[in-house]
């Protein structure tokens, strides 16, 4: 089942169940994300795609693949590069894309795959990781690489 997050014509943000054949409709899920969630058989517009979650966090793994790490010349991890991004930086499906103006010049894309971790957890054993994960979504990073790798050098957050 595909649930989205979307807005619908009356404004309420709505949890719904995704059909590929009426992309512009939804059959709305009643209950929390994080929780127990209940089909109706009520069908709603769907105005506008948000964000799947409105997380607290988000939180990133760099360098996670060999070619990225060559193209940047920083070279090969021991551990994971982690970085924090703000919510605010999540949009939309189809939402414009502002670029900054104090680095507009080097703006990069990467397709991700974006892990919805559904429960809190720590020091989780291997086997038992995917346990914690509710879904996942595509996901576009976007970076000032001119800001990450020129003009201060490992800069990810800014």
């Amino acid at each position: 089942m595909k649930i989205i997050r979307f807005l619908s014509d009356d404004g309420k943000i709505l949890l719904g169940i995704y059909e590929a054949d009426r992309p512009d409709r939804a059959r709305v899920v009643e209950g929390d994300l994080f929780g127990e969630l209940t089909p109706t058989e009520r069908v709603v517009s769907v105005r506008k795609l948000l964000p799947p979650v409105d997380p607290p966090n988000i939180l990133a793994v760099g360098l996670n693949y060999r070619r990225h790490a060559d193209e940047t010349k920083i070279g090969y991890p021991d551990l994971p590069v982690l970085f924090i991004k703000t919510t605010n930086a999540l949009i939309g499906a189809g939402d414009p894309i502002f670029l900054p103006a104090a680095g507009p010049d080097r703006v990069d894309y990467e397709a991700e795959l974006a892990v919805v971790i559904g429960r809190r957890g720590k020091n989780i054993a291997p086997g038992e990781a995917l346990d914690f994960v509710l879904g996942y979504a595509c996901a576009n990073d976007v970076s000032a690489r001119d800001w990450q790798i020129e003009k201060q050098k490992k800069q990810w957050s800014r």
